[in-house]
């Protein structure tokens, strides 16, 4: 009366279940890593390209400064100050960025200045602050070779003239 049937399924060995187990770890190990480093690589690519962008404002910003100022300044050693018709923009030079400050707008450039010359014209007693001819600084301390900037401020003789007659009517 009790029979047992007795028939066989279809199954994988234990051995087997361990052999696939292991492969799919290895892939999963691989796939892992490569994804670590793709993602250091693109962080480190960023990070580049956002000290490559910084710089290339920087530049843009001095350089149309520079252009379109009536005068440049400089009010303290280590600032400049641009002064146009009808606003000024003062760049301020730390060891670790640059500021400049035109209309109530703050911006920072985390460029760390090195080798900071600001030539001045030499002037008269008749003017407050020596007018800056060129401006030069290296940014790279940690790079090979660090880039250079460099501007330069070219004045007519109808702004020595216009100042020394402002100076002269005061």
């Amino acid at each position: 009366m009790n029979k047992v049937l007795r028939c066989t399924l279809p199954a994988y060995t234990i051995t087997e279940i361990v052999v696939v187990m292991l492969l799919s770890s290895i892939v999963v190990t691989m796939a892992y890593k490569s994804f670590a480093i793709v993602n250091h690589q693109y962080h480190l690519f960023r990070k580049s390209q956002d000290v490559t962008a910084q710089q290339v404002l920087l530049d843009r910003l001095l350089a149309t400064d520079f252009f379109r100022a009536v005068y440049i300044t400089r009010p303290a050693e280590d600032q400049i100050q641009c002064v146009f018709k009808d606003h000024r923009s003062v760049y301020h030079f730390t060891g670790a960025y640059i500021t400049r400050r035109m209309a109530g707008v703050l911006d920072t450039f985390y460029v760390q200045p090195t080798r900071l010359e600001i030539q001045a014209i030499p002037q008269s007693e008749a003017f407050d602050e020596p007018f800056v001819q060129s401006l030069s600084f290296a940014h790279g301390p940690g790079e090979a070779e660090p880039n250079t900037f460099r501007y330069e401020k070219h004045y007519g003789a109808d702004l020595y003239i216009n100042l020394t007659a402002e100076a002269n009517a005061n």
